[in-house]
């Protein structure tokens, strides 16, 4: 596992997500600042067991660097370093200090400078190896919960229920979404539902429903559904949306945004492969003081988007939030001698388009459906 040793800034303080669609709190993009958003709230890595940090000279003597820091270790690190910045046009000295705890400060800064804008710089503990994490923070609607309804799809009828079903089986499977009853917060909640809802301040009748929703999730309808919606699917969804001939608006709508979400169901990319999470410091055991709210619990599919049980998973998010920070879907990686350029792409700017749209599609279509 990682530990992060330099290059790490103060993470995101949460400061909780919000539901409707009122202003946005933090950093999003401009296009979307206006935006109507479906559910907007707040939001395990591969790299996330980090060391203390070390500081910056002249602070570093109080460190007890130079007992972790060997001189192979440092030279592994500056012929990284080194090779990535000739890679992309650059240069540096190699530093002198009176120790490799300075050597290590000083290269750190160096290499930095040569790292292009946009860019941050870690270094890491992987078993036995130190190693640079450079990695790129995409733009993203933050203080959002990317949660996806479908139970929208059993009020359809014919090939369009389908084509949605295998559409989303496969959304699912290829960006990594976990299946909604192993994320541990809706396990938790099952296990604890009954006493919450007793103590709730409700009419005896809304605490029987809230039971027998609760009911359904675990042992019932719902629950079967939410299984059902993860088993493999071969069916070719674009050629079923091509010879799909649908004879309503709302399969209309459906249908194109289906046709515009076809990359995302395709390709090598996966969102959950973007969780790393660069803020993260550790102690030796692997706990930190605030666990961040990992991608898996932003990125997800919900039943529905406001009944009691999701509005509950949101509550316990928002919670958590108010002593830790989300995580955001971050590109990063690991340099060796014979690394080529980092090149992040813009996959998760691109799905949180397409994916916010989706969402607002269903939520329209759900309300439609309600008048």
């Amino acid at each position: 596992m990682q530990k992060v040793i330099v290059g790490r800034r103060t993470p995101r303080l949460g400061g909780g997500y919000h539901r409707d669609g009122g202003t946005q709190v933090g950093q999003g993009r401009a296009k979307r600042q206006n935006r109507r958003s479906a559910l907007r709230v707040y939001r395990t890595g591969f790299l996330n067991q980090p060391l203390d940090i070390i500081p910056a000279a002249p602070y570093m003597s109080s460190c007890n660097v130079d007992e972790f820091f060997t001189e192979d270790r440092y030279r592994y690190l500056l012929e990284c370093a080194t090779h990535y910045a000739t890679l992309s046009g650059n240069s540096f000295e190699a530093p002198f200090g009176k120790s490799i705890g300075n050597r290590v400060c000083m290269l750190y800064h160096r290499f930095f400078a040569t790292i292009p804008s946009g860019f941050k710089l870690n270094i890491e503990r992987h078993e036995e190896r130190i190693q640079w994490i450079i990695y790129h923070e995409h733009d993203w609607e933050n203080h959002t919960f990317y949660w996806m309804p479908v139970g929208y799809i059993e009020k359809l009828s014919g090939k369009m229920k389908r084509i949605a079903l295998a559409f989303t089986r496969q959304l699912i499977k290829k960006n990594g979404l976990c299946r909604f009853d192993s994320i541990f917060d809706a396990e938790y909640y099952f296990d604890i539902f009954g006493d919450c809802i007793e103590s709730y301040d409700m009419e005896a009748d809304e605490k029987e429903k809230a039971f027998d929703l609760i009911d359904s999730y675990v042992n019932g309808a719902i629950g079967k559904f939410l299984s059902d919606i993860c088993v493999h699917d071969k069916t070719d969804v674009s050629a079923a949306l091509d010879g799909f001939r649908s004879g309503n608006k709302k399969e209309d709508a459906l249908k194109d945004c289906f046709l515009k979400g076809l990359p995302f169901i395709s390709g090598e990319n996966c969102i959950m492969s973007y969780d790393y999470d660069p803020y993260s410091e550790r102690d030796e055991d692997g706990c930190c003081d605030y666990e961040p709210v990992a991608l898996e619990r932003i990125i997800r599919y919900v039943y529905e988007q406001d009944d009691f049980f999701t509005n509950e998973l949101m509550d316990m998010v928002n919670q958590e939030l108010r002593e830790s920070y989300s995580l955001q879907p971050t590109s990063f990686m690991i340099l060796t001698p014979e690394s080529k350029l980092f090149e992040p792409g813009d996959y998760p700017e691109r799905f949180s388009d397409w994916f916010m749209d989706m969402i607002e599609l269903l939520k329209d279509l759900r309300d439609e459906h309600a008048d």
